[in-house]
């Protein structure tokens, strides 16, 4: 099942992967990459619920990689966040 959602994943880069040599080139920013191929590899992370801009970011990257699993994990802490701190939710 795993080795599918990779394939979605691929899929979902299109014109933004270019095949070079065997590696395929993301033209993404690597802050987070870890996180997200950690998620991969084990389908959990622990999201930083006191960074709100790493937590953004995060979500973001999910949602351009088409994790779904992710993104709602991520709006999951995002909704944490604006129950108690008092954030809008267009403003998380």
């Amino acid at each position: 099942m795993r080795n599918i959602e990779h394939v979605v994943v691929l899929r979902s880069l299109h014109v933004h992967a270019v095949f070079c040599a065997g590696w395929i080139l993301i033209d993404r920013c690597g802050k987070h990459f870890g996180l997200i191929l950690n998620f991969l590899r084990d389908s959990a992370v622990v999201l930083p619920e006191s960074r709100r801009e790493d937590l953004l970011e995060i979500l973001t990257e999910a949602k351009y990689y088409c994790i779904q699993q992710l993104v709602e994990q991520c709006e999951q802490v995002c909704f944490l966040l604006v129950s108690k701190n008092g954030y809008t939710q267009t403003s998380y």
